[in-house]
């Protein structure tokens, strides 16, 4: 009887775990469902919407199933509308969860491979392995265990993808261990526990590298359940108490309990009777801080088996009794049949014919009780069925009329974008136009005023220039005819003087507009040219220099003429009134400035004092007209420093 329940008690492994944390989960659930529901009314955007419903329908369908559908119905509507590939991925899944939990497998298939088909379009591969897990769960529950095997093994390929890509390792370890064991306990069920062993030491390891100790635990005791199905009760035992020591470290009861059953079943097939009483009296006493009356039920059919085996009757027949009671209060009917039929026989092995007649008759009783429940099952199932088909072509024909509908607003929709457009492509040429027949007349423009300016500098220098000239060699001629008469002679040398000076002025404005003269290379090589020549008359030595790139710089007509202005009146002044024997003069380029520094070694000046002439004043009145900055520094003794600052683009 114990052989035999190793594999039942295998294949019921998950389902007595899930009843044992189903009040806990349910309860967890319960409060994280309003929680959700706040992010789905908070939800800034269709996507995040999406992401909540699905949400709900994961989570209701463990305690609602009919309000699961209805989430996962409304997630997958506006998922397909917004086109947004995962959200009908999860869809689907939670979908398939919820129909599992009908126990409407063919629909829950269907899908798991529809959410497969969908995140394989995303192409990442962590959520791709969630329908694929969920599919070798389904078939193994079904014991289509090829096809679950299939699907088991193209979840650990995807992990092992994701481990090589270096994506969240620790999470996808874990998520091998588990899939690892579940190809484990395929295996068991399908009686091979060599090729089990494999894959529980393959998920051990994992489980120890990320130091996981109910993932060691566990694991060391399917292997040794491996063993003990293969009857090497030593080896079973050697893995069970080193998976005891670690379940206890992590205070897990459960699997301690199942352990402590475990260890009993191997002594009772190695037949130290009383070290199997011993072990399941332990697994019992954690099944009972627990209340699961499942596993309690199990530990009492053990011990009746030990009770037989060492003839005490009345051990026996309390735990039997004890077992009937837990079957009774889980209304297990399959539980309660096991129990009588074997009370039946404890009594007939007794010469209790009577008694055993009793139970004979109440496994009989049970038995066409569960034939009737079968039925009733079957046909409920089958009902349930129906009524999810009818369902589900009502929302059929809902999603085809909403589909009609979104063609239709599509086309709407598609009409309106259009026409913007169209109105924005007509708005963008005559913008285009508009700004193609500005830039050419601004060019026009400029050609014209260049060539405005060639007529003026022409006009200045032929018509004035030669006037003034004529002037000048008058006055000169004039002067050196009246060497009598001093007082005509001083009036004259007058005339030649200003008519100089302005024939120089009018030279530097000539110069300045003069488009030829625009680069600023050209303007430095005149102020060089000037400098040069005033300070070589006046004895002075004249340092000019350039620092960095300044000659792609291009100023302003207004900026070049008061920069060579400035600068010849600071030069002016250098060699009339300063007595240097030196000048010093620096232009470079200074962040968003063109900086120009005049430093002499004269005598200085009070710069605080009042002038006669207008050269200080006309220099900060240029500066302040391009937005310069002028700065004169001098002491008396140690010379004068001016400094120019004009702002560049």
């Amino acid at each position: 009887m114990i052989c035999a329940m190793f594999y039942f008690r295998e294949k019921i492994f998950l389902s007595i775990a899930l009843l044992l944390i189903a009040a806990p989960l349910s309860a967890q659930v319960a409060s994280k469902i309003p929680g959700i529901k706040n992010d789905l009314a908070k939800a800034a955007n269709d996507t995040d919407r999406v992401d909540a419903l699905s949400e709900l329908c994961f989570n209701y369908s463990t305690v609602d199933v009919d309000t699961a559908l209805f989430f996962g119905n409304q997630a997958m509507q506006l998922s397909t509308k917004i086109n947004y590939i995962k959200g009908i991925a999860d869809s689907y899944n939670n979908l398939g969860w919820a129909y599992f939990k009908l126990l409407n497998m063919r629909k829950a298939e269907e899908y798991f491979k529809r959410s497969l088909e969908y995140f394989k379009q995303t192409g990442i591969k962590k959520y791709i392995k969630i329908p694929l897990a969920n599919l070798g769960s389904l078939y193994m529950d079904e014991t289509e265990y090829a096809k679950s095997m299939d699907c088991f093994m193209q979840v650990l390929r995807y992990d092992d993808e994701i481990k090589e890509e270096g994506k969240d390792e620790t999470n996808t370890q874990i998520n091998k261990a588990a899939t690892l064991h579940q190809v484990g306990r395929l295996y068991n069920l399908m009686k091979k526990p060599g090729e089990a062993r494999k894959y529980f030491l393959q998920a051990l390891q994992i489980s120890k590298s990320i130091s996981s100790d109910i993932h060691i635990g566990e694991n060391q005791m399917s292997i040794g359940n491996t063993y003990q199905a293969e009857g090497d009760q030593q080896s079973a035992l050697r893995y069970y108490d080193e998976s005891l020591q670690v379940l206890q470290k992590a205070g897990d009861k459960y699997r301690i309990g199942l352990v402590h059953e475990n260890m009993a079943n191997s002594y009772l097939r190695l037949k130290n009777n009383n070290e199997a009483i011993r072990q399941y009296k332990l697994a019992k006493e954690n099944y009972l801080m627990l209340k699961s009356k499942a596993d309690m039920f199990y530990v009492c059919i053990g011990l009746s088996e030990v009770y037989s085996a060492i003839k005490d009757s009345t051990g026996g027949i309390t735990v039997l009794n004890e077992a009937l009671q837990y079957a009774t209060d889980l209304n297990n009917k399959d539980f309660m049949q096991q129990v009588v039929t074997g009370l039946s026989d404890f009594y007939k092995d007794h010469q209790d014919f009577k008694k055993a007649y009793e139970y004979l008759d109440s496994s009989y009783k049970i038995k066409d009780s569960l034939f009737t429940r079968e039925k009733a099952d079957a046909l409920a199932k089958l009902q349930t069925q129906f009524e999810t088909e009818r369902k589900e072509k009502q929302i059929e024909l809902l999603k085809k009329d909403q589909q009609l509908n979104l063609e239709s607003l599509q086309k709407h929709t598609t009409f309106r974008y259009s026409a913007y457009i169209i109105i924005c492509l007509l708005a963008l040429t005559a913008f285009l136009i508009i700004n193609r027949y500005r830039y050419i007349h601004r060019n026009k423009r400029l050609t014209e005023i260049g060539q405005m300016r060639n007529n003026i500098a022409r006009d200045l220098h032929d018509d004035i220039g030669s006037t003034l000239t004529s002037i000048n060699i008058l006055s000169e001629v004039a002067l050196q005819q009246s060497v009598q008469a001093n007082s005509s002679t001083r009036n004259i040398q007058k005339i030649k003087e200003r008519s100089a000076d302005i024939m120089d002025r009018m030279n530097d404005i000539v110069w300045a507009i003069n488009p030829a003269n625009d680069a600023l290379d050209k303007i430095i090589l005149r102020m060089k040219e000037f400098g040069n020549e005033l300070c070589e008359q006046a004895g002075i030595s004249c340092n000019f220099r350039e620092q960095g790139d300044i000659n792609s710089i291009i100023l302003l007509l207004k900026q070049r003429s008061d920069l060579y202005l400035i600068f010849k009146e600071a030069l002016n002044n250098a060699v009339k009134y300063s007595d240097a024997r030196s000048v010093e003069i620096l232009i470079k380029k200074d962040g968003n400035n063109l900086h120009l520094a005049i430093a002499d070694n004269g005598k200085g000046f009070d710069t605080s004092g009042s002038f006669k002439g207008n050269g200080l004043k006309n220099m900060n009145s240029r500066a302040a007209e391009i937005n310069a900055i002028l700065s004169i520094r001098s002491i008396s003794g140690e010379g004068t420093n001016i400094t120019l600052d004009i702002p560049i683009t």
